[in-house]
């Protein structure tokens, strides 16, 4: 039996872009990112994606922080490693052990690119609908107060 909080979140039938999908049986790609979840927890002493009891689901919400946000003597190098291996999107995660094994290898001398370099809409989409949801309330505070408290002629 698999712990939840290693499943890989095809297993769990989360989808990235907020669909549906059914979930994915268990394969080699999910054992990869239950090493990268086992590397992300020896690294930063904490689990990625929270702990994930049996009756719950996971949360796959937004990507985790780097291992080195909560210990700074991981290597730039093996943060973008293990954040690859624990990609919320399959399509980002390392596709065979061999390729896994090349990055740890190589370390340092040709560490891997990380695309961190990503939009807030595609980090955390909600954040779009609170930063508008936060101005709105904002300007309807103002234009309230300017109604109530400037002179009128």
């Amino acid at each position: 039996p698999i712990s939840p909080s290693y499943m890989n979140p095809e297993q769990w039938g989360f989808d990235v872009n907020g669909l549906d999908a059914p979930p994915e049986p268990a394969n080699q790609r999910s054992d990869l990112y239950a090493l990268g979840v086992t590397l992300y927890e020896a690294l930063a002493l904490r689990l990625p994606y929270g702990e994930v009891l049996p009756y719950q689901t996971g949360r796959f919400h937004k990507d985790p922080p780097a291992p080195s946000r909560h210990n700074p003597q991981v290597p730039i190098w093996l943060d973008h490693v293990v954040c690859k291996a624990i990609s919320r999107q399959a399509s980002e995660r390392f596709e065979t052990a061999e390729e896994m094994l090349l990055a740890l290898e190589r370390g340092a001398a040709r560490p891997l690119h990380h695309d961190g370099a990503r939009s807030l809409a595609q980090r955390d989409p909600m954040a779009l609908y609170r930063i508008a949801l936060s101005m709105s309330v904002l300007l309807n505070l103002l234009l309230v107060f300017w109604l109530m408290f400037l002179p009128t002629r």
